[in-house]
């Protein structure tokens, strides 16, 4: 686990969740202590999905850790997303920005080094109609057409996942999307 700074900008150590059996239930079942359980691993998108997702924006969606179901009216209503800089979120910019061998972008690039990343950037997205506050931070990998199978390009964002909840970043997504 990697030392962390929080929002107030001290150190803070970062602790692993203990593993603990689930009372009462299969006792090769375990859970983790820690407040958040883990995830579901997210669903394959539909045709749908995998086509509107970024509205008008020229990227395809292959793979995504946030299980936030996706909005069919955009693809019906046209709606746009949108895509902002991270600059609100000074203390991840300053990690993500770091120089060295742990720095955080580079464990993300280690991280997706299975996939043909051709771009990786850490913006926010959301759609056009909502506060650009309230829209979440998203590691965006852009791979070639048709070079990345769902299986692979979420299991690298998986990764990713994990690397960022080391960093005290659980809030933040990734994305996996190609050119169209």
């Amino acid at each position: 686990m990697k030392p962390s700074i929080n929002k107030t900008g001290k150190s803070a150590k970062a602790t692993p969740a203990t593993i603990e059996p689930v009372a009462n239930s299969n006792p090769t079942q375990l859970e983790t202590s820690d407040a958040s359980n883990p995830r579901q691993r997210p669903q394959k998108p539909n045709f749908q999905e995998r086509r509107h997702y970024y509205g008008a924006m020229d990227y395809k969606l292959v793979a995504r850790t946030s299980d936030t179901e996706f909005d069919k009216t955009r693809a019906k209503t046209k709606r746009e997303m949108d895509v902002s800089p991270v600059g609100q979120h000074s203390y991840f910019v300053i990690f993500w920005n770091g120089r060295g061998a742990n720095s955080l972008q580079l464990l993300v690039r280690k991280a997706l080094s299975s996939l043909e990343v051709t771009k990786l950037e850490a913006v926010q997205t959301g759609s056009a109609d909502q506060d650009t506050t309230d829209w979440p931070v998203v590691i965006c990998a852009t791979v070639k057409k048709n070079c990345a199978k769902w299986e692979l390009a979420l299991d690298a964002a998986l990764k990713v996942k994990e690397i960022l909840g080391g960093w005290d970043f659980e809030h933040i997504e990734c994305e996996i999307r190609e050119e169209k």
